[in-house]
């Protein structure tokens, strides 16, 4: 059950529903967000993407068993889902 609750899952399941409900927006299904704050889940969605991939930077600890990804990596990948949100 902790495994749900950490927070790289937190941030998955806050991009995952800013992405729900900008789909349901960008396709006209439901209108309950105007038009000029749909503009502002764009960049929550970003945001929350950046803040996804710096939760997998491991803290600086001894006995440290997550798997560790280079800064490059990261940016690398945040640059790809930049432009392909672009």
């Amino acid at each position: 059950m902790n495994n749900y609750i950490n927070r790289t899952a937190i941030l998955i399941y806050i991009n995952l529903s800013i992405a729900i409900v900008y789909g349901l927006e960008e396709f006209q299904i439901t209108n309950f967000i105007t038009n000029s704050i749909t503009e502002y889940l764009e960049y929550g969605f970003f945001i929350t993407m950046l803040l996804w991939n710096c939760s997998y930077i491991p803290p600086n600890r001894k006995n440290n068993k997550r798997k560790t990804y280079s800064k490059k990596y990261l940016f690398e990948t945040t640059a790809i889902l930049a432009i392909i949100i672009n």
